[in-house]
């Protein structure tokens, strides 16, 4: 009986050991944005993450990469507005600064939360009839610097070394629905879409829809569908004491 108790408490200490902690920033300062505010801001650095006025329940979506449809409960404060200067000290990547950000979700609001699945409307990112013009890339992942970033406004996405699950999930930031990649393509490619902004009424003819880009640029289509969506639902959140 004691063995099976050691052998357990090993295992158990070994998964614990195995789990890769989550970076934090050195020095951070959250308070609560003045009353009467209407606009807000963010910005990310080379170096840190700062905010003024930005809701809270907008800080967490950008911190998980979610929609907001996709954040479940919580009370209405969290839509209160918050100023937020991190500096991590060192330079960080994007991945890093979110990382960063759950970290100071859950130290300075206590943050919890629980992932469900949702049956919802959204986009699967699949192979045009025409077929793909997705472009290999010849930049070599971890040794580039510049494989796998890109970069995205209001009606362009270009990178090199992208994934098609990670063009899936900058297109989800482009239209109104999650975007599943269901392409079944693997590997890294060089990706250069320009579409025109959906309220743009006099754009020129070249300037096509994002849908009739993604076909015509790239060969693949989304096509609307029903099915499980992550959600992520808060479990406990609390106003920090400001510092």
């Amino acid at each position: 009986m004691r063995l099976t108790v050691c052998l357990a408490l090993s295992c158990l200490w070994l998964l614990t050991a195995q789990e890769p902690s989550r970076p934090k920033f050195e020095v951070a300062s959250v308070k609560k944005s003045r009353p009467g505010m209407t606009n807000w801001t963010w910005h990310s650095t080379a170096e840190g993450y700062s905010t003024e006025n930005e809701p809270l329940d907008s800080i967490i979506c950008w911190a998980y990469h979610i929609k907001r449809f996709q954040l479940i409960g919580g009370p209405k404060w969290i839509q209160d507005g918050y100023d937020i200067n991190a500096k991590a000290g060192r330079r960080i990547t994007n991945e890093e600064r979110m990382q960063m950000v759950q970290s100071l979700l859950e130290d300075r609001f206590h943050l919890t939360m629980r992932q469900v699945n949702r049956q919802a409307s959204l986009y699967e990112m699949v192979i045009a009839k025409s077929g793909s013009r997705l472009n290999p890339s010849r930049c070599h992942f971890g040794e580039d610097p510049t494989c796998g970033r890109y970069t995205w406004n209001a009606n362009d996405i270009s990178g090199a070394g992208i994934e098609p699950a990670d063009l899936a999930s900058m297109l989800t930031d482009s239209v109104d629905l999650p975007v599943v990649d269901k392409t079944g393509i693997s590997g890294r490619f060089d990706v250069k879409l320009h579409w025109a902004p959906a309220d743009d009424a006099g754009a020129e003819v070249a300037d096509a829809s994002i849908f009739t880009a993604i076909q015509e640029q790239l060969g693949l289509k989304l096509e609307f569908r029903k099915g499980p969506v992550r959600m992520l639902q808060i479990e406990h959140v609390e106003r920090p004491d400001e510092n």
